[in-house]
């Protein structure tokens, strides 16, 4: 169907307005304003990482929600049918938007239908891809209510002509974020060279690169919880809390101390605001066990006990039953039990008395 001069114009203007957006979260913004407008919708969603497999809070920029309601649809969004739907359709798009069919059909009973469908009244349903060699920089959907009209033809070619635009902007800004990791990157590691963990983060300290012993770090600061819930490149609480306080006091670095259950050590944390022209300022981390606890982990690696036996050992040394130890390490009880036995061959003692005592005992160089 081809589109009226109206719509050209409009089109036209939205494309320029797009264009003039200064960074990710306003390219968002614009293009939800426009899209509801192009399309006649008061309830769009602009996903980053529409699949859910990088990002926690899935950067979800929404138009037509209350405050609640937007926090609810962030919260929960793993009930999103877009996001299920967009891993489904990633090879087989032929042009850059479709329309689901049955969508709500299939969401019957389902958190997003308590919260979202029922509300709203949703029951029509527009994806918009935006894809770059099969892999998505985001994904747009937009929604009509049960007495609004069905998308059609025209519809589909309106959000054809500005996924295009909204696409090679979204681009652009994925090129300059990359370069902006990498130059925070850089800046952390030359700062960084006397402390074991380094950890470069974003504005919304999300992470975008950290070396093998913050890995380590980071994964025994996690709580079981974390662990399912948290993704990958998410900080652990016990950092999160502290860092966002930082953030919000304006000032140039900080450092605290974190407590290292599982690693049976204190550990001194740097936090470092990065802060580049005309970007969202980034953050470098440095985590550096308390020097007076490395003695006792060097003693244990000079009588040959692994990381995880090492762990059960602090976790003996604070008198924990092997039941609480099995709680603390997220492992089984027949595991710690297998870890004390080998422990228990190792040092060449009988309990977990002689353990410590051994330890204490060490001498080295």
């Amino acid at each position: 169907m081809q589109l009226s001069e109206y719509d050209v114009m409009q089109i036209a203007k939205s494309q320029q307005h797009i264009a003039d957006s200064h960074s990710i979260s306003d390219l968002q913004t614009r293009t939800l304003a426009r899209i509801s407008k192009l399309l006649r919708s008061e309830i769009c969603v602009f996903m980053r990482d529409p699949e859910q497999r990088v990002t926690t809070d899935r950067r979800i920029v929404t138009l037509g929600f209350d405050a609640a309601t937007e926090f609810h649809a962030q919260a929960n969004f793993k009930d999103n049918p877009l996001a299920l739907w967009a891993r489904h359709m990633r090879n087989r798009w032929r042009i850059p938007v479709a329309i689901p069919t049955r969508m709500t059909d299939r969401l019957r009973n389902t958190f997003l239908d308590e919260h979202f469908i029922q509300p709203f009244h949703i029951q029509h349903t527009m994806a918009i891809g935006l894809l770059q060699d099969g892999q998505y920089l985001g994904l747009i959907g937009v929604f009509r209510r049960d007495n609004e009209p069905e998308f059609g033809a025209e519809d589909l070619n309106k959000a054809i002509l500005i996924s295009f635009h909204v696409l090679s902007t979204l681009r652009r800004y994925r090129v300059e974020e990359d370069l902006l990791d990498s130059k925070r990157i850089v800046a952390a590691m030359s700062l960084g060279a006397e402390h074991r963990g380094v950890i470069v983060t974003n504005s919304q300290f999300e992470i975008s690169y950290r070396n093998l012993p913050a890995m380590e770090i980071v994964e025994k600061l996690k709580s079981p919880a974390e662990r399912d819930t948290r993704s990958l490149n998410s900080l652990p609480q016990a950092l999160y809390g502290r860092c966002l306080r930082f953030a919000e006091a304006g000032t140039a670095s900080e450092t605290f101390e974190c407590g290292v259950p599982k690693g049976g050590y204190a550990l001194q944390v740097k936090i470092y605001r990065c802060e580049h022209r005309d970007a969202p300022p980034g953050y470098a981390i440095y985590l550096t066990p308390d020097s007076s606890t490395l003695p006792h982990l060097k003693k244990m690696q000079t009588l040959g006990l692994t990381t995880r036996e090492i762990d059960v050992v602090n976790a003996v040394a604070t008198g924990l039953t092997t039941s609480q130890i099995a709680d603390r390490l997220c492992i089984s009880f027949f595991t710690v039990q297998s870890h004390l036995k080998s422990i228990y061959c190792k040092l060449d003692v009988h309990n977990r008395a002689g353990v410590l005592n051994r330890i204490a005992n060490v001498e080295f160089a």
